[in-house]
């Protein structure tokens, strides 16, 4: 037989026992009483109050509900089916600047337990919506939380796990972090990709407001970083390449990429094909590329630029009788390294007003390109100028011609060579004379022209 079981204690204020009918006032107890509800000595359930009070209902220094008697007997509320918006709704009021206040507490002594217990769950029609495990990781969606903060979705677009937004900004201004699932809202490249999103006017904005920021791929494998100082850095092996498909997973023409340590090369016209540039690093005022091309006027046509190797004015001039050096330049190996590929040469100087001869030899290598003989004229300007176009790795056509003041004779000679230019061969200018500076050289310019 169910038993109920009043008793009257001395410590607490008035608290209603039951509600009688409408109109009815409620049954009161006396301060200091104790509420007993035994249903068979088994499952017992216990409503106490203690502490003081004042008379009005429900005003309690300390009131708990509590489940007692057989082990693992759960205490249960149940509010019945709702029709209406009643909340369950515990409230008060703290008036104390000095105390820190604790609103909802709940202690659970974590003697053992399984992996996938919860402090709380929340749940609608038996699923969970809202949990925190034992360890204080949140779950938001239906899931077991394995980190500190867990947002799950089973939607093939992929939820927006994260969405801030700025109601006072208008236009529904919000940034959002979305872990998409196979279909990644129908956009090239999202399925099963982190999105991070910014809906408003400003953009989207990465930064660090220390240090750098750093980026990995493949399993965390660093790849690169953009230091504080706003340098980018990147790993050795890195390479840049531009791809025309949305998707970025078709072949992509690498255009930029380090061979080994002083080593950039770029892409020498064909596709994922490098050329270094000239083995040697990238300097701040100087770019050595192999080679640079500019549009020939408004046409579609290209041409490569050329560029100049020596300038020397140093005046130079023989000295007595026998031959002098007035000029000597080392054309370095494979500076014709293609057919077609031009060195161009140039000298100017003067005779001296004297009756003695002068003769003036110009040779490349072992082949002479120039050879005026004995020149019995008095002073006069003159200038020697010629190119050298390559035709084969050792076969070469040069033109050469000298202009000498007025009145005098210009002379022209064509000529074939046949020098290895995979080695270094030197460009000279001699000068046989009497009498010291009977020829001098005065300016000496070399430019070097690119096969088109």
């Amino acid at each position: 037989m169910k038993t109920l079981l009043l008793s009257l204690c001395a410590l607490l204020p008035l608290a209603v026992l039951a509600q009688p009918s409408p109109g009815t006032p409620p049954t009161r107890l006396a301060p200091g009483s104790n509420v007993s509800i035994v249903t068979n000595g088994v499952n017992n359930f216990t409503i106490s109050a203690s502490g003081g009070g004042s008379t009005t209902d429900g005003s309690f220094t300390n009131l708990s509900v509590y489940s007692s008697g057989t082990t693992n007997q759960p205490l249960r509320v149940w509010l019945g089916t709702q029709t209406n918006s009643n909340p369950v709704e515990i409230s008060g009021v703290w008036n104390n600047s000095g105390v820190n206040f604790t609103g909802l507490k709940l202690n659970v002594t974590n003697t053992a337990s399984g992996g996938s217990s919860k402090l709380v769950d929340l749940q609608v029609g038996g699923a969970n919506k809202f949990s925190i495990s034992p360890d204080g990781y949140i779950s938001v969606g239906s899931g077991t939380p394995v980190g500190a903060l867990n947002v799950f979705s089973s939607d093939e677009n992929g939820l927006m796990g994260v969405r801030l937004e700025n109601s006072t900004a208008g236009g529904g201004q919000y940034g959002t972090v979305q872990q998409l699932g196979s279909v990644g809202y129908g956009v090239t490249g999202w399925p099963q990709s982190l999105v991070i999103e910014g809906a408003a006017a400003g953009g989207t904005h990465i930064g660090a407001y220390y240090g750098d920021i750093k980026f990995a791929t493949g399993i965390r494998t660093p790849r690169g970083r953009l230091s504080s100082a706003g340098n980018f850095v990147f790993a050795p092996a890195l390479q840049l390449s531009w791809s025309s498909a949305a998707d970025f997973t078709t072949a992509a023409d690498t255009a930029l990429a380090r061979r080994a340590a002083g080593v950039v090369e770029v892409n020498n016209g064909t596709a994922n094909t490098l050329r270094d540039l000239v083995a040697r690093s990238i300097y701040t005022t100087n770019l050595y590329a192999t080679n640079a091309y500019v549009t020939a006027g408004t046409s579609t046509s290209y041409a490569k630029v050329a560029g100049r190797l020596n300038v020397d004015t140093t005046q130079t001039g023989n000295v007595g009788v026998g031959v002098d050096t007035l000029q000597t330049y080392s054309v370095a190996a494979n500076t014709l390294s293609a057919n077609g590929d031009v060195i161009a040469f140039r000298y100017t100087g003067s005779f001296a007003n004297t009756v003695n001869t002068k003769q003036i030899i110009l040779t490349f290598g072992a082949t002479t390109l120039l050879d005026t003989g004995a020149l019995g004229f008095p002073f006069a300007d003159w200038r020697i100028e010629g190119e050298i176009v390559r035709t084969g790795a050792a076969t070469q056509k040069i033109s050469t011609v000298m202009f000498c003041g007025e009145g005098q004779a210009t002379l022209v000679k064509q000529t074939t060579a046949a020098e290895t230019l995979s080695g270094a061969v030197t460009l000279l200018l001699t000068a046989e004379a009497t009498d010291d500076s009977d020829a001098v050289k005065e300016i000496f310019t070399l430019d070097y022209k690119p096969a088109p």
